[in-house]
Protein backbone atom coordinates (compact mmCIF):
# COMPACT_ATOMS: atom_id res chain seq x y z
CA UNK A 1 0.00 0.00 0.00
CA UNK A 2 1.09 3.59 -0.54
CA UNK A 3 1.19 5.90 2.41
CA UNK A 4 0.83 9.67 2.00
CA UNK A 5 2.04 11.03 5.32
CA UNK A 6 5.83 10.74 5.20
CA UNK A 7 7.29 13.95 6.57
CA UNK A 8 10.43 15.40 8.11
CA UNK A 9 13.08 12.94 9.14
CA UNK A 10 10.89 10.01 8.13
CA UNK A 11 10.91 11.32 4.58
CA UNK A 12 14.69 11.40 4.48
CA UNK A 13 14.87 7.85 5.78
CA UNK A 14 11.95 6.48 3.78
CA UNK A 15 14.10 4.41 1.44
CA UNK A 16 15.27 2.47 4.48
CA UNK A 17 11.73 1.69 5.66
CA UNK A 18 9.40 -1.10 4.51
CA UNK A 19 7.70 -0.30 1.23
CA UNK A 20 4.21 -1.57 2.07
CA UNK A 21 2.97 1.10 4.45
CA UNK A 22 -0.65 1.62 5.53
CA UNK A 23 -2.70 3.60 3.04
CA UNK A 24 -5.23 6.23 4.01
CA UNK A 25 -6.97 6.71 0.67
CA UNK A 26 -7.74 5.10 -2.67
CA UNK A 27 -8.70 6.56 -6.05
CA UNK A 28 -11.55 6.06 -8.48
CA UNK A 29 -12.67 7.44 -11.82
CA UNK A 30 -15.85 9.46 -11.41
CA UNK A 31 -18.78 7.69 -13.05
CA UNK A 32 -17.08 4.28 -13.27
CA UNK A 33 -18.05 1.40 -11.03
CA UNK A 34 -15.85 -1.34 -9.65
CA UNK A 35 -12.81 -1.60 -7.43
CA UNK A 36 -10.74 1.52 -6.76
CA UNK A 37 -7.17 2.09 -7.90
CA UNK A 38 -4.38 1.99 -5.37
CA UNK A 39 -2.56 5.04 -6.75
CA UNK A 40 -3.54 8.37 -8.19
CA UNK A 41 -1.30 7.79 -11.22
CA UNK A 42 -3.22 4.63 -12.16
CA UNK A 43 -6.56 6.37 -11.77
CA UNK A 44 -5.31 9.36 -13.78
CA UNK A 45 -4.37 7.09 -16.67
CA UNK A 46 -7.84 5.50 -16.68
CA UNK A 47 -9.53 8.89 -16.38
CA UNK A 48 -7.53 10.34 -19.25
CA UNK A 49 -8.67 7.50 -21.50
CA UNK A 50 -12.33 8.01 -20.65
CA UNK A 51 -12.30 11.81 -20.49
CA UNK A 52 -13.32 11.83 -16.85
CA UNK A 53 -11.73 12.94 -13.60
CA UNK A 54 -10.21 11.25 -10.57
CA UNK A 55 -11.88 11.11 -7.19
CA UNK A 56 -9.92 10.46 -3.99
CA UNK A 57 -11.65 8.43 -1.29
CA UNK A 58 -10.62 8.18 2.34
CA UNK A 59 -10.66 4.63 3.69
CA UNK A 60 -10.42 3.07 7.11
CA UNK A 61 -8.83 -0.11 5.79
CA UNK A 62 -7.57 -1.15 2.36
CA UNK A 63 -9.86 -3.14 0.06
CA UNK A 64 -9.15 -6.78 -0.62
CA UNK A 65 -8.19 -6.09 -4.23
CA UNK A 66 -7.45 -3.08 -6.39
CA UNK A 67 -8.37 -2.29 -9.95
CA UNK A 68 -5.46 -2.60 -12.36
CA UNK A 69 -4.62 -0.41 -15.33
CA UNK A 70 -5.80 -2.07 -18.51
CA UNK A 71 -2.80 -2.87 -20.71
CA UNK A 72 -2.60 -2.69 -24.52
CA UNK A 73 -1.24 -6.18 -25.12
CA UNK A 74 -3.13 -9.42 -25.74
CA UNK A 75 -0.84 -11.98 -24.13
CA UNK A 76 -2.71 -15.06 -25.35
CA UNK A 77 -0.31 -18.03 -25.38
CA UNK A 78 2.49 -15.88 -24.02
CA UNK A 79 4.58 -17.68 -21.42
CA UNK A 80 2.94 -21.06 -22.00
CA UNK A 81 6.20 -22.39 -23.36
CA UNK A 82 8.79 -19.60 -22.99
CA UNK A 83 11.57 -21.70 -24.49
CA UNK A 84 9.73 -22.39 -27.72
CA UNK A 85 11.02 -20.71 -30.84
CA UNK A 86 8.61 -19.93 -33.64
CA UNK A 87 10.97 -18.01 -35.85
CA UNK A 88 11.82 -18.31 -39.52
CA UNK A 89 13.60 -21.40 -40.82
CA UNK A 90 17.27 -21.00 -41.60
CA UNK A 91 18.10 -19.92 -45.12
CA UNK A 92 21.37 -21.63 -45.91
CA UNK A 93 23.23 -21.95 -49.18
CA UNK A 94 24.81 -25.09 -50.52
CA UNK A 95 27.86 -22.92 -51.20
CA UNK A 96 29.66 -21.60 -48.10
CA UNK A 97 30.45 -17.93 -47.95
CA UNK A 98 34.07 -16.96 -48.64
CA UNK A 99 35.52 -13.43 -48.90
CA UNK A 100 36.58 -14.22 -52.47
CA UNK A 101 32.93 -14.08 -53.52
CA UNK A 102 32.89 -10.37 -52.68
CA UNK A 103 35.44 -9.66 -55.42
CA UNK A 104 33.10 -10.91 -58.12
CA UNK A 105 30.32 -9.04 -59.89
CA UNK A 106 26.98 -10.19 -58.42
CA UNK A 107 25.74 -10.79 -61.98
CA UNK A 108 28.35 -13.52 -62.36
CA UNK A 109 27.34 -15.41 -59.21
CA UNK A 110 25.17 -18.52 -59.19
CA UNK A 111 21.95 -18.65 -57.21
CA UNK A 112 23.63 -20.42 -54.30
CA UNK A 113 26.56 -18.00 -54.39
CA UNK A 114 24.13 -15.06 -54.29
CA UNK A 115 22.45 -16.66 -51.28
CA UNK A 116 25.81 -17.11 -49.57
CA UNK A 117 26.79 -13.47 -50.10
CA UNK A 118 23.33 -12.03 -49.45
CA UNK A 119 22.80 -13.85 -46.17
CA UNK A 120 26.29 -14.41 -44.83
CA UNK A 121 28.46 -11.46 -45.92
CA UNK A 122 29.75 -9.93 -42.70
CA UNK A 123 29.48 -6.34 -43.89
CA UNK A 124 26.01 -5.00 -44.51
CA UNK A 125 26.42 -3.16 -47.87
CA UNK A 126 27.99 -6.13 -49.66
CA UNK A 127 24.95 -8.32 -49.17
CA UNK A 128 22.53 -5.84 -50.73
CA UNK A 129 23.46 -6.17 -54.43
CA UNK A 130 23.62 -9.95 -54.07
CA UNK A 131 20.12 -10.09 -52.62
CA UNK A 132 18.80 -7.73 -55.28
CA UNK A 133 20.32 -9.92 -58.01
CA UNK A 134 18.87 -13.05 -56.41
CA UNK A 135 15.40 -11.49 -56.36
CA UNK A 136 15.63 -10.31 -59.97
CA UNK A 137 16.84 -13.68 -61.22
CA UNK A 138 14.55 -15.93 -59.17
CA UNK A 139 10.93 -14.69 -59.38
CA UNK A 140 9.50 -18.01 -58.15
CA UNK A 141 12.19 -19.28 -55.77
CA UNK A 142 10.64 -20.78 -52.57
CA UNK A 143 12.95 -18.68 -50.41
CA UNK A 144 12.18 -15.43 -52.19
CA UNK A 145 10.34 -13.80 -49.28
CA UNK A 146 13.09 -14.77 -46.86
CA UNK A 147 15.44 -12.90 -49.18
CA UNK A 148 13.12 -9.89 -49.08
CA UNK A 149 13.19 -9.98 -45.29
CA UNK A 150 16.97 -10.13 -45.22
CA UNK A 151 17.15 -7.32 -47.79
CA UNK A 152 14.83 -5.20 -45.64
CA UNK A 153 17.08 -5.75 -42.63
CA UNK A 154 20.17 -4.72 -44.56
CA UNK A 155 18.51 -1.68 -46.13
CA UNK A 156 17.30 -0.59 -42.72
CA UNK A 157 20.92 -0.42 -41.63
CA UNK A 158 21.52 2.06 -44.45
CA UNK A 159 18.36 4.03 -43.60
CA UNK A 160 16.93 3.28 -47.05
CA UNK A 161 13.41 3.21 -45.67
CA UNK A 162 11.72 3.35 -49.04
CA UNK A 163 13.61 0.23 -50.06
CA UNK A 164 12.63 -1.38 -46.77
CA UNK A 165 8.94 -0.66 -47.39
CA UNK A 166 9.14 -2.07 -50.91
CA UNK A 167 10.74 -5.32 -49.73
CA UNK A 168 8.32 -5.75 -46.83
CA UNK A 169 5.31 -5.08 -49.07
CA UNK A 170 6.35 -8.10 -51.13
CA UNK A 171 6.49 -10.25 -48.01
CA UNK A 172 3.14 -8.99 -46.72
CA UNK A 173 1.51 -9.79 -50.05
CA UNK A 174 3.16 -13.13 -50.85
CA UNK A 175 4.82 -14.56 -47.75
CA UNK A 176 3.84 -17.36 -45.41
CA UNK A 177 2.25 -16.65 -42.04
CA UNK A 178 5.62 -16.71 -40.26
CA UNK A 179 7.22 -14.53 -42.94
CA UNK A 180 4.38 -12.01 -42.68
CA UNK A 181 4.82 -11.97 -38.90
CA UNK A 182 8.49 -11.10 -39.30
CA UNK A 183 7.52 -8.39 -41.78
CA UNK A 184 5.39 -6.88 -38.99
CA UNK A 185 8.43 -6.89 -36.71
CA UNK A 186 10.60 -5.12 -39.27
CA UNK A 187 7.82 -2.64 -40.06
CA UNK A 188 7.69 -1.70 -36.39
CA UNK A 189 11.45 -1.18 -36.27
CA UNK A 190 11.30 0.90 -39.45
CA UNK A 191 8.83 3.27 -37.79
CA UNK A 192 11.03 3.43 -34.70
CA UNK A 193 14.19 4.24 -36.67
CA UNK A 194 12.28 6.91 -38.58
CA UNK A 195 11.27 8.39 -35.22
CA UNK A 196 7.59 7.95 -36.12
CA UNK A 197 6.92 7.04 -32.52
CA UNK A 198 3.11 6.95 -32.56
CA UNK A 199 3.17 4.57 -35.53
CA UNK A 200 5.96 2.54 -33.93
CA UNK A 201 3.85 2.14 -30.79
CA UNK A 202 0.93 0.82 -32.81
CA UNK A 203 3.11 -1.56 -34.82
CA UNK A 204 4.94 -2.95 -31.78
CA UNK A 205 1.61 -3.53 -30.04
CA UNK A 206 0.59 -5.61 -33.06
CA UNK A 207 3.82 -7.60 -32.82
CA UNK A 208 3.41 -8.17 -29.08
CA UNK A 209 -0.05 -9.64 -29.67
CA UNK A 210 1.05 -11.99 -32.47
CA UNK A 211 0.89 -15.54 -31.12
CA UNK A 212 2.90 -16.94 -34.06
CA UNK A 213 6.03 -15.17 -32.82
CA UNK A 214 8.39 -16.43 -30.13
CA UNK A 215 8.06 -15.15 -26.59
CA UNK A 216 11.36 -13.29 -26.73
CA UNK A 217 10.24 -11.31 -29.79
CA UNK A 218 6.97 -10.47 -28.08
CA UNK A 219 8.78 -9.36 -24.91
CA UNK A 220 11.01 -7.10 -26.97
CA UNK A 221 7.95 -5.70 -28.74
CA UNK A 222 6.30 -4.85 -25.42
CA UNK A 223 9.40 -3.00 -24.29
CA UNK A 224 9.69 -1.20 -27.61
CA UNK A 225 6.01 -0.25 -27.60
CA UNK A 226 6.35 1.27 -24.13
CA UNK A 227 9.49 3.15 -25.12
CA UNK A 228 7.91 4.43 -28.34
CA UNK A 229 4.87 5.70 -26.44
CA UNK A 230 7.15 7.55 -24.03
CA UNK A 231 9.23 9.00 -26.89
CA UNK A 232 5.94 10.23 -28.36
CA UNK A 233 5.26 11.88 -24.98
CA UNK A 234 2.14 9.75 -24.62
CA UNK A 235 2.33 9.21 -20.89
CA UNK A 236 -0.99 7.36 -20.79
CA UNK A 237 0.02 4.64 -23.25
CA UNK A 238 3.52 4.40 -21.82
CA UNK A 239 2.07 3.89 -18.33
CA UNK A 240 -0.38 1.26 -19.60
CA UNK A 241 2.41 -0.60 -21.40
CA UNK A 242 4.86 -0.63 -18.51
CA UNK A 243 2.11 -1.57 -16.06
CA UNK A 244 1.23 -4.66 -18.08
CA UNK A 245 4.88 -5.52 -18.64
CA UNK A 246 5.51 -5.37 -14.89
CA UNK A 247 2.70 -7.88 -14.27
CA UNK A 248 3.52 -10.17 -17.23
CA UNK A 249 5.33 -13.53 -16.84
CA UNK A 250 8.73 -12.00 -17.63
CA UNK A 251 12.09 -11.98 -15.84
CA UNK A 252 12.54 -10.19 -12.53
CA UNK A 253 15.03 -7.87 -14.22
CA UNK A 254 12.45 -6.81 -16.77
CA UNK A 255 9.78 -6.38 -14.08
CA UNK A 256 12.18 -4.11 -12.17
CA UNK A 257 12.90 -2.10 -15.30
CA UNK A 258 9.17 -1.64 -15.88
CA UNK A 259 8.69 -0.58 -12.23
CA UNK A 260 11.47 1.99 -12.59
CA UNK A 261 9.81 3.40 -15.71
CA UNK A 262 6.48 3.59 -13.88
CA UNK A 263 8.18 5.60 -11.14
CA UNK A 264 9.55 7.95 -13.79
CA UNK A 265 6.11 8.30 -15.38
CA UNK A 266 4.51 9.03 -12.00
CA UNK A 267 7.21 11.70 -11.59
CA UNK A 268 6.29 13.27 -14.93
CA UNK A 269 2.55 13.04 -14.32
CA UNK A 270 3.18 15.20 -11.26
CA UNK A 271 5.92 17.50 -12.60
CA UNK A 272 4.57 18.06 -16.13
CA UNK A 273 0.83 17.47 -15.84
CA UNK A 274 0.55 18.82 -12.30
CA UNK A 275 -1.44 15.77 -11.20
CA UNK A 276 -0.85 13.61 -8.13
CA UNK A 277 1.49 14.21 -5.23
CA UNK A 278 5.17 13.83 -4.54
CA UNK A 279 4.74 11.35 -1.71
CA UNK A 280 3.12 8.93 -4.12
CA UNK A 281 6.03 9.42 -6.53
CA UNK A 282 8.41 8.56 -3.71
CA UNK A 283 6.41 5.41 -3.00
CA UNK A 284 6.75 4.38 -6.65
CA UNK A 285 10.52 4.93 -6.39
CA UNK A 286 10.69 2.84 -3.23
CA UNK A 287 8.78 -0.01 -4.78
CA UNK A 288 10.92 -0.11 -7.91
CA UNK A 289 14.14 0.00 -5.89
CA UNK A 290 12.92 -2.92 -3.76
CA UNK A 291 12.04 -5.16 -6.72
CA UNK A 292 13.92 -8.49 -6.63
CA UNK A 293 15.40 -7.93 -10.08
CA UNK A 294 16.48 -4.34 -9.54
CA UNK A 295 20.08 -3.83 -10.64
CA UNK A 296 22.34 -1.33 -8.97
CA UNK A 297 21.79 1.04 -11.89
CA UNK A 298 18.00 0.82 -11.46
CA UNK A 299 18.36 1.41 -7.73
CA UNK A 300 20.48 4.50 -8.42
CA UNK A 301 17.90 5.87 -10.85
CA UNK A 302 15.13 5.37 -8.30
CA UNK A 303 17.08 7.05 -5.54
CA UNK A 304 17.95 10.01 -7.75
CA UNK A 305 14.29 10.55 -8.66
CA UNK A 306 13.43 10.13 -5.01
CA UNK A 307 15.75 12.94 -3.89
CA UNK A 308 14.55 15.16 -6.74
CA UNK A 309 11.00 15.00 -5.39
CA UNK A 310 12.18 16.90 -2.30
CA UNK A 311 13.77 19.58 -4.49
CA UNK A 312 10.48 19.98 -6.33
CA UNK A 313 8.76 20.52 -2.99
CA UNK A 314 11.45 23.07 -2.05
CA UNK A 315 12.54 20.88 0.83
CA UNK A 316 16.16 21.70 0.17
CA UNK A 317 17.64 20.50 3.47
CA UNK A 318 16.25 17.01 2.93
CA UNK A 319 17.25 16.97 -0.72
CA UNK A 320 20.78 18.02 0.22
CA UNK A 321 21.08 15.23 2.80
CA UNK A 322 19.93 12.65 0.29
CA UNK A 323 22.21 14.02 -2.44
CA UNK A 324 25.26 13.81 -0.19
CA UNK A 325 24.39 10.23 0.74
CA UNK A 326 23.85 9.36 -2.89
CA UNK A 327 27.21 10.82 -3.96
CA UNK A 328 28.96 8.65 -1.40
CA UNK A 329 27.14 5.46 -2.38
CA UNK A 330 26.83 5.60 -6.17
CA UNK A 331 30.08 6.93 -7.59
CA UNK A 332 30.13 3.91 -9.92
CA UNK A 333 26.83 4.93 -11.56
CA UNK A 334 28.17 8.02 -13.29
CA UNK A 335 25.03 9.23 -15.08
CA UNK A 336 23.07 9.62 -11.86
CA UNK A 337 26.10 10.45 -9.72
CA UNK A 338 27.10 13.58 -11.63
CA UNK A 339 23.55 14.93 -11.57
CA UNK A 340 23.34 14.27 -7.83
CA UNK A 341 26.47 16.44 -7.46
CA UNK A 342 24.66 19.20 -9.32
CA UNK A 343 21.64 18.89 -7.07
CA UNK A 344 23.90 19.13 -4.04
CA UNK A 345 25.31 22.43 -5.28
CA UNK A 346 21.91 23.81 -6.23
CA UNK A 347 20.45 22.91 -2.82
CA UNK A 348 23.35 24.68 -1.12
CA UNK A 349 22.67 27.73 -3.29
CA UNK A 350 18.97 27.66 -2.44
CA UNK A 351 19.85 27.45 1.25
CA UNK A 352 22.03 30.57 0.98
CA UNK A 353 25.29 28.67 1.51
CA UNK A 354 26.92 30.37 -1.46
CA UNK A 355 30.58 29.54 -0.85
CA UNK A 356 29.84 25.85 -0.37
CA UNK A 357 27.59 25.86 -3.42
CA UNK A 358 30.35 27.29 -5.61
CA UNK A 359 32.82 24.77 -4.22
CA UNK A 360 30.40 21.97 -5.11
CA UNK A 361 29.54 23.18 -8.61
CA UNK A 362 32.67 24.75 -10.09
CA UNK A 363 34.73 21.50 -10.35
CA UNK A 364 31.95 19.98 -12.48
CA UNK A 365 32.71 22.30 -15.40
CA UNK A 366 35.96 20.43 -16.05
CA UNK A 367 34.10 17.12 -16.35
CA UNK A 368 33.39 15.43 -19.68
CA UNK A 369 29.86 14.06 -19.90
CA UNK A 370 29.06 11.54 -22.62
CA UNK A 371 25.65 11.43 -24.31
CA UNK A 372 24.65 8.31 -22.35
CA UNK A 373 25.56 10.05 -19.09
CA UNK A 374 22.81 12.66 -19.35
CA UNK A 375 19.97 11.59 -17.10
CA UNK A 376 16.60 12.27 -18.69
CA UNK A 377 18.32 14.25 -21.45
CA UNK A 378 19.43 16.88 -18.94
CA UNK A 379 22.75 18.68 -19.38
CA UNK A 380 24.36 18.52 -15.93
CA UNK A 381 27.20 20.89 -16.87
CA UNK A 382 24.74 23.43 -18.26
CA UNK A 383 22.79 23.23 -15.03
CA UNK A 384 25.98 23.72 -13.01
CA UNK A 385 27.08 26.72 -15.12
CA UNK A 386 23.66 28.33 -14.85
CA UNK A 387 23.68 28.16 -11.06
CA UNK A 388 27.30 29.30 -10.84
CA UNK A 389 26.33 32.37 -12.87
CA UNK A 390 23.40 32.92 -10.53
CA UNK A 391 25.69 32.62 -7.50
CA UNK A 392 28.16 35.10 -8.97
CA UNK A 393 25.34 37.55 -9.68
CA UNK A 394 24.07 37.22 -6.11
CA UNK A 395 27.54 38.03 -4.81
CA UNK A 396 28.15 40.93 -7.22
CA UNK A 397 31.02 39.21 -9.04
CA UNK A 398 30.19 40.23 -12.61
CA UNK A 399 33.44 38.92 -14.06
CA UNK A 400 32.71 35.43 -12.77
CA UNK A 401 29.08 35.77 -13.83
CA UNK A 402 30.10 36.58 -17.41
CA UNK A 403 32.64 33.74 -17.43
CA UNK A 404 30.00 31.19 -16.50
CA UNK A 405 27.48 32.63 -18.96
CA UNK A 406 30.10 32.45 -21.71
CA UNK A 407 30.76 28.81 -20.81
CA UNK A 408 27.04 28.16 -21.04
CA UNK A 409 26.67 29.92 -24.41
CA UNK A 410 29.76 28.29 -25.91
CA UNK A 411 29.17 24.73 -24.76
CA UNK A 412 25.40 24.41 -24.32
CA UNK A 413 23.71 27.00 -26.57
CA UNK A 414 20.57 24.89 -27.04
CA UNK A 415 20.10 23.90 -23.41
CA UNK A 416 17.11 25.14 -21.40
CA UNK A 417 19.57 26.67 -18.96
CA UNK A 418 21.12 28.87 -21.64
CA UNK A 419 17.73 29.86 -23.00
CA UNK A 420 16.66 30.89 -19.49
CA UNK A 421 19.90 32.68 -18.55
CA UNK A 422 19.19 36.07 -20.11
CA UNK A 423 17.63 37.42 -16.95
CA UNK A 424 20.83 36.75 -15.00
CA UNK A 425 22.79 38.99 -17.37
CA UNK A 426 20.06 41.61 -17.65
CA UNK A 427 19.23 41.73 -13.96
CA UNK A 428 22.57 43.31 -13.04
CA UNK A 429 22.93 45.83 -15.87
CA UNK A 430 23.35 49.21 -14.12
CA UNK A 431 20.38 51.48 -14.60
CA UNK A 432 21.20 54.46 -16.81
CA UNK A 433 21.02 57.93 -15.27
Amino acid sequence: MIRRSVTGVLAVLALLLPVNLAADMVFAVVGEEGEPFETFAEAWVAAERSGRRVEARDIASPPATFRKVEGPFNLTEYGVNPGAKRELPAFESDVPFTPALLDRDPQSLSTNELIAVGFDAPRNPEGIPALQSFLRNNPSHPKRQLANLRLARRLMGRKDFEGVRTALAQVSANGSASEKAMAEVLTAYTKLYQESYADAYTEFCTVACNTTLSDDIRIDAMRRAAGAAYADRNLVEAFRSYSQLKEAPVSNALKAEAAKELAGLAFEIKSIKGEGDWEEVRAYCQRAKAMPGASRAIQATCELMYLETFFNEERFDECLTLAETFIGEYSDIRREWILAKVWKGVCLAKLGRFVEAEQALSPLLSETVAADEKFGGQEPLAKAAYWLAWLAMQQGDMIARDRYLTFLETNHPESPEYLQSGWIRDAVVPASN
